[in-house]
């Protein structure tokens, strides 16, 4: 793959904690004058699965087990090998996704004991993730609030990412792992208190028209 210097020097630091200094729509907008073709395509490839965004307190939905369409390459137990460089064309981006699935792995045992359930939820991971995740999970179910146990996850996936750049500085996979990282904190960015406010008293008043309109029947 091509070697991206001026991308790389040019692109804006990430922090965890703060607010992303560039929305993924400009980062393509400059990236689409930087990358080679087949880099650009694999790089918009690389989103967040959908389950990793998913407050950790929220029980898996029944229905979430038959959900192919979106995440087909997910795998349908732990015996699939999905986590390999094959799988995305990137081993920074599939190091992260196995990270990521052992990290949901870990959350779906403390959630049920059902074996045929976690069965169904699992997916492949790197079993090498698999204690750190469990302990990661632990942290984040023992935490005080949902808004906490996010915070913990997302920071874990982060500092995971940060460990990846070790001997990538100016190649597609620093690219690749500045792409996930903004990700990850534009995620956190917008779950905040206030919005959380905002959504508690949206359906509060919903809730309240509800009422209105059965008293008035």
């Amino acid at each position: 793959m091509a070697g991206y210097y001026y991308a790389v020097a040019a692109l804006p630091s990430l922090f965890f904690d703060a607010d992303p200094p560039i929305s993924k729509t400009e980062l393509f907008a400059f990236l689409e004058r930087q990358l080679t073709d087949s880099d650009l395509t694999l790089l918009r490839a690389a989103e967040l699965e959908e389950a990793s965004v998913r407050a950790v307190t929220e029980p898996a939905r029944e229905d979430e087990g038959s959900d192919t369409t979106e995440n087909e390459d997910d795998g349908g137990d732990l015996s699939e090998a999905s986590d390999d460089t094959e799988s995305t064309g990137s081993p920074v981006i599939s190091a992260f996704r196995s990270f990521d699935r052992a990290l949901r792995n870990a959350l779906v045992t403390l959630r049920t004991d059902e074996t045929d359930k976690i069965s169904r939820f699992s997916r492949a991971a790197d079993p090498e993730y698999a204690s750190r995740a469990e302990e990661l999970a632990r942290e984040a179910a023992s935490a005080s609030d949902p808004l906490e146990a996010e915070r913990v996850l997302e920071r874990a996936r982060f500092e995971f990412l940060e460990a990846l750049e070790v001997g990538h500085y100016f190649d597609f996979e620093r690219i690749a792992i500045y792409y996930l990282k903004l990700q990850l904190i534009t995620v956190r960015s917008a779950r905040t208190d206030e919005a959380g406010r905002e959504a508690f008293q949206s359906s509060y008043e919903a809730v309240l028209d509800r009422m209105g309109d059965i008293r008035s029947i």
